[in-house]
């Protein structure tokens, strides 16, 4: 993993930053990483963490709906 950070010019502080951005607190939480032509940071997820992921996803909906109400 270092020496790819390494090749995109980027610490692994940086990397952690990236990825609490996008809600994921733990590499484990992560099969793939990859940086888009645009810059942008993808992040494919490990199958038993999209499954809380998606819940939290529909509990964070529930609430805004009923903000909204």
């Amino acid at each position: 993993m270092k020496n790819n950070l390494r090749k995109e010019m980027l610490s692994e502080e940086e990397l952690k930053s990236l990825l609490r951005e996008l809600e994921i607190d733990n590499y484990d939480e992560v099969r793939l990483c990859t940086f888009e032509g645009d810059g942008r940071l993808s992040v494919l997820k490990r199958q038993k963490y999209f499954v809380v992921t998606l819940a939290t996803t529909i509990e964070r909906t529930k609430n805004l709906q009923n903000k909204l109400s």
